[in-house]
């Protein structure tokens, strides 16, 4: 599973607002938030938000790296 910390570094190398990711994502603004800032745990968000989340992550070229911290953008 993912951490808010991957989560939050991913949307800085795709250069996303919140606002954006959630767009993306198709979840609501305040998730993103409560997940990046600890208010909820990834662990107890609702999956299909990770997912959302993860999903769009991806699309965008960001590989989330198995040790649970690490991200990385794939070059074009």
């Amino acid at each position: 599973m993912i951490s808010a910390d991957q989560i939050r570094a991913g949307r800085a190398l795709a250069r996303w607002s919140a606002r954006e990711l959630a767009e993306r994502a198709g979840v609501g603004l305040q998730a993103i938030q409560r997940i990046e800032n600890g208010v909820v745990s990834v662990g107890s968000a609702k999956a299909e938000t990770i997912e959302g989340i993860q999903r769009a992550l991806e699309e965008e070229g960001i590989v989330f790296l198995p040790d649970g911290y690490g991200v990385t953008k794939r070059q074009p």
